[in-house]
Protein backbone atom coordinates (compact mmCIF):
# COMPACT_ATOMS: atom_id res chain seq x y z
CA UNK A 1 0.00 0.00 0.00
CA UNK A 2 1.21 3.45 -0.58
CA UNK A 3 0.24 6.07 0.81
CA UNK A 4 -0.44 9.99 -0.62
CA UNK A 5 -0.70 12.55 1.82
CA UNK A 6 -3.04 15.96 1.20
CA UNK A 7 -1.07 18.93 1.87
CA UNK A 8 -1.89 23.05 1.43
CA UNK A 9 0.45 25.58 0.89
CA UNK A 10 -0.22 27.52 4.63
CA UNK A 11 0.21 26.67 7.78
CA UNK A 12 -2.22 26.33 11.06
CA UNK A 13 -0.21 28.68 13.16
CA UNK A 14 -2.16 28.88 15.92
CA UNK A 15 -2.43 25.33 16.87
CA UNK A 16 -0.39 23.25 19.41
CA UNK A 17 1.53 21.73 16.33
CA UNK A 18 1.66 24.86 14.14
CA UNK A 19 3.89 26.30 17.15
CA UNK A 20 6.24 23.56 16.86
CA UNK A 21 6.44 23.64 13.17
CA UNK A 22 5.37 26.39 11.29
CA UNK A 23 7.35 28.63 9.10
CA UNK A 24 10.88 30.85 11.03
CA UNK A 25 14.03 28.51 10.57
CA UNK A 26 15.53 25.52 10.52
CA UNK A 27 16.98 26.17 14.07
CA UNK A 28 13.33 25.22 15.30
CA UNK A 29 11.88 28.77 15.61
CA UNK A 30 8.11 29.07 16.05
CA UNK A 31 6.18 30.64 13.17
CA UNK A 32 6.19 33.91 15.48
CA UNK A 33 9.67 34.37 13.96
CA UNK A 34 8.58 34.35 10.36
CA UNK A 35 7.68 37.85 10.36
CA UNK A 36 11.41 38.98 10.95
CA UNK A 37 12.54 36.92 7.85
CA UNK A 38 9.58 37.36 5.89
CA UNK A 39 8.15 34.03 4.88
CA UNK A 40 4.28 35.07 5.01
CA UNK A 41 2.63 36.04 1.62
CA UNK A 42 1.28 38.42 1.32
CA UNK A 43 3.38 40.38 3.31
CA UNK A 44 4.74 39.16 6.30
CA UNK A 45 2.50 40.31 9.08
CA UNK A 46 0.89 38.51 11.06
CA UNK A 47 -2.06 40.64 10.76
CA UNK A 48 -3.02 38.98 7.36
CA UNK A 49 -3.26 35.81 8.81
CA UNK A 50 -6.81 34.29 8.21
CA UNK A 51 -8.75 31.15 8.75
CA UNK A 52 -8.97 28.48 7.36
CA UNK A 53 -12.11 27.50 5.44
CA UNK A 54 -12.15 23.80 6.48
CA UNK A 55 -11.65 24.64 10.21
CA UNK A 56 -14.58 27.57 9.78
CA UNK A 57 -16.95 24.99 8.51
CA UNK A 58 -15.93 22.89 12.16
CA UNK A 59 -16.68 26.10 13.59
CA UNK A 60 -13.12 26.88 14.54
CA UNK A 61 -11.33 30.23 14.37
CA UNK A 62 -7.19 29.01 14.52
CA UNK A 63 -5.37 30.85 11.93
CA UNK A 64 -3.51 30.05 8.81
CA UNK A 65 -0.29 31.77 7.09
CA UNK A 66 0.27 31.24 3.58
CA UNK A 67 4.07 30.00 3.31
CA UNK A 68 6.14 32.48 0.62
CA UNK A 69 7.65 30.08 -1.43
CA UNK A 70 9.24 32.16 -4.06
CA UNK A 71 12.03 32.66 -0.73
CA UNK A 72 14.72 29.73 -1.31
CA UNK A 73 15.14 29.61 2.50
CA UNK A 74 11.40 28.80 2.71
CA UNK A 75 11.08 26.20 0.29
CA UNK A 76 14.30 24.66 1.68
CA UNK A 77 12.22 24.33 5.27
CA UNK A 78 8.91 23.56 3.93
CA UNK A 79 10.43 20.66 2.07
CA UNK A 80 12.75 19.11 4.99
CA UNK A 81 10.03 19.23 7.22
CA UNK A 82 7.20 17.69 4.75
CA UNK A 83 9.94 14.47 4.30
CA UNK A 84 11.10 14.39 8.14
CA UNK A 85 7.71 14.28 9.26
CA UNK A 86 5.64 12.83 6.63
CA UNK A 87 7.50 10.82 4.46
CA UNK A 88 9.39 9.23 6.98
CA UNK A 89 6.33 8.05 8.39
CA UNK A 90 5.27 6.28 4.81
CA UNK A 91 3.19 9.18 2.99
CA UNK A 92 5.22 8.97 -0.31
CA UNK A 93 3.21 10.91 -2.83
CA UNK A 94 2.21 14.36 -2.20
CA UNK A 95 -1.28 15.78 -2.69
CA UNK A 96 -0.74 19.30 -3.25
CA UNK A 97 -3.86 21.23 -3.61
CA UNK A 98 -4.75 24.61 -3.90
CA UNK A 99 -1.02 26.26 -4.90
CA UNK A 100 -2.93 27.71 -7.68
CA UNK A 101 -4.53 30.12 -5.40
CA UNK A 102 -1.50 32.54 -4.42
CA UNK A 103 -2.13 35.96 -2.62
CA UNK A 104 -2.89 39.02 -4.46
CA UNK A 105 0.45 40.97 -3.81
CA UNK A 106 0.54 42.95 -7.06
CA UNK A 107 3.95 41.81 -7.30
CA UNK A 108 6.17 38.62 -8.93
CA UNK A 109 4.40 36.36 -5.88
CA UNK A 110 1.00 36.92 -7.44
CA UNK A 111 2.03 34.79 -10.49
CA UNK A 112 0.21 31.34 -9.26
CA UNK A 113 1.87 29.76 -12.34
CA UNK A 114 5.09 29.76 -10.66
CA UNK A 115 3.68 29.14 -7.04
CA UNK A 116 2.62 25.68 -7.23
CA UNK A 117 5.89 24.54 -9.06
CA UNK A 118 7.78 26.29 -6.86
CA UNK A 119 5.74 24.44 -4.07
CA UNK A 120 6.60 20.80 -5.15
CA UNK A 121 10.08 21.97 -6.01
CA UNK A 122 10.86 22.30 -1.97
CA UNK A 123 10.07 18.71 -1.23
CA UNK A 124 11.60 17.64 -4.40
CA UNK A 125 14.45 18.97 -3.93
CA UNK A 126 14.94 18.18 -0.20
CA UNK A 127 14.21 14.46 -0.74
CA UNK A 128 16.33 13.67 -3.92
CA UNK A 129 19.45 15.16 -2.26
CA UNK A 130 18.27 13.11 1.60
CA UNK A 131 16.55 10.18 0.21
CA UNK A 132 18.36 9.28 -3.07
CA UNK A 133 17.83 6.30 -3.70
CA UNK A 134 13.50 7.08 -3.91
CA UNK A 135 10.89 8.00 -6.14
CA UNK A 136 9.62 11.57 -6.20
CA UNK A 137 5.96 11.65 -6.88
CA UNK A 138 3.46 14.47 -6.24
CA UNK A 139 -0.35 15.32 -7.73
CA UNK A 140 -0.95 19.00 -8.19
CA UNK A 141 -4.16 21.21 -8.94
CA UNK A 142 -1.69 23.64 -10.90
CA UNK A 143 0.94 23.25 -13.30
CA UNK A 144 3.41 25.26 -15.45
CA UNK A 145 5.99 24.60 -17.99
CA UNK A 146 8.86 22.96 -16.50
CA UNK A 147 7.31 21.59 -13.75
CA UNK A 148 8.20 18.05 -15.04
CA UNK A 149 11.64 18.24 -13.75
CA UNK A 150 9.85 18.26 -9.83
CA UNK A 151 8.22 14.46 -9.83
CA UNK A 152 5.15 16.29 -11.39
CA UNK A 153 2.00 15.11 -12.09
CA UNK A 154 -1.50 17.44 -12.23
CA UNK A 155 -5.03 16.45 -11.74
CA UNK A 156 -8.46 18.17 -13.01
CA UNK A 157 -8.94 19.91 -9.69
CA UNK A 158 -12.22 20.45 -8.49
CA UNK A 159 -14.95 20.03 -10.77
CA UNK A 160 -18.73 19.15 -11.40
CA UNK A 161 -20.26 16.40 -10.44
CA UNK A 162 -22.17 15.41 -13.53
CA UNK A 163 -22.23 13.95 -16.59
CA UNK A 164 -21.38 16.79 -19.21
CA UNK A 165 -18.26 17.17 -17.33
CA UNK A 166 -17.53 13.42 -17.41
CA UNK A 167 -17.48 14.26 -20.94
CA UNK A 168 -15.13 17.28 -21.59
CA UNK A 169 -12.59 15.36 -18.96
CA UNK A 170 -10.98 13.30 -21.66
CA UNK A 171 -10.06 16.30 -24.59
CA UNK A 172 -8.94 18.23 -21.82
CA UNK A 173 -6.70 15.48 -20.43
CA UNK A 174 -5.40 14.88 -23.41
CA UNK A 175 -4.71 18.75 -23.95
CA UNK A 176 -2.86 18.76 -21.21
CA UNK A 177 -0.56 15.47 -22.07
CA UNK A 178 -0.55 17.98 -25.40
CA UNK A 179 1.15 20.96 -23.16
CA UNK A 180 4.35 18.48 -21.68
CA UNK A 181 1.90 17.04 -19.28
CA UNK A 182 2.40 13.34 -19.09
CA UNK A 183 1.07 12.35 -16.10
CA UNK A 184 -2.06 13.75 -15.57
CA UNK A 185 -5.47 12.69 -14.05
CA UNK A 186 -9.18 13.51 -13.27
CA UNK A 187 -11.12 13.73 -9.97
CA UNK A 188 -13.53 10.79 -10.50
CA UNK A 189 -17.02 11.76 -9.65
CA UNK A 190 -16.53 15.21 -9.42
CA UNK A 191 -16.92 17.55 -6.38
CA UNK A 192 -20.11 19.15 -6.19
CA UNK A 193 -22.92 20.36 -8.15
CA UNK A 194 -25.53 18.14 -9.35
CA UNK A 195 -26.05 14.45 -11.00
CA UNK A 196 -29.74 15.03 -12.97
CA UNK A 197 -29.95 11.48 -14.08
CA UNK A 198 -30.90 10.74 -10.53
CA UNK A 199 -33.33 12.72 -8.08
CA UNK A 200 -31.57 15.12 -6.09
CA UNK A 201 -33.17 14.83 -2.34
CA UNK A 202 -30.83 16.97 -0.47
CA UNK A 203 -27.90 17.92 0.24
CA UNK A 204 -24.51 15.54 0.23
CA UNK A 205 -26.93 12.87 -0.67
CA UNK A 206 -27.17 10.80 -3.96
CA UNK A 207 -27.77 13.53 -7.10
CA UNK A 208 -26.77 16.54 -4.88
CA UNK A 209 -23.03 16.88 -4.54
CA UNK A 210 -22.41 13.07 -4.84
CA UNK A 211 -22.52 11.00 -8.44
CA UNK A 212 -25.09 8.21 -9.17
CA UNK A 213 -23.76 4.71 -8.76
CA UNK A 214 -23.77 4.72 -12.70
CA UNK A 215 -21.81 8.26 -12.95
CA UNK A 216 -19.56 6.94 -10.31
CA UNK A 217 -18.71 3.61 -12.27
CA UNK A 218 -18.04 5.66 -15.36
CA UNK A 219 -15.60 7.84 -14.67
CA UNK A 220 -13.65 5.76 -12.50
CA UNK A 221 -13.77 3.12 -15.66
CA UNK A 222 -12.58 6.21 -17.70
CA UNK A 223 -9.48 7.65 -14.65
CA UNK A 224 -8.18 4.00 -14.76
CA UNK A 225 -7.68 3.93 -18.59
Amino acid sequence: VKLMGITKPRIHVDTVQGGVISAGAQSGATWRNATSVGWWLPSGDPSTFTTDYWGTMRGRTDKVGNLNFFIPAARAWYGQNTIDRAFDKGIVGYWHDEGDEGPDTGDITSASNFYNPLYQESVYTYQRANRSGTRVWSMNRHSYLGAQRYGYGVWSGDITTDWRTLLTEAPRMLQTINAGMARTGTDAGGTSGEDTSVGVTGSDSVGKNVPSGELYARWVQFAAM
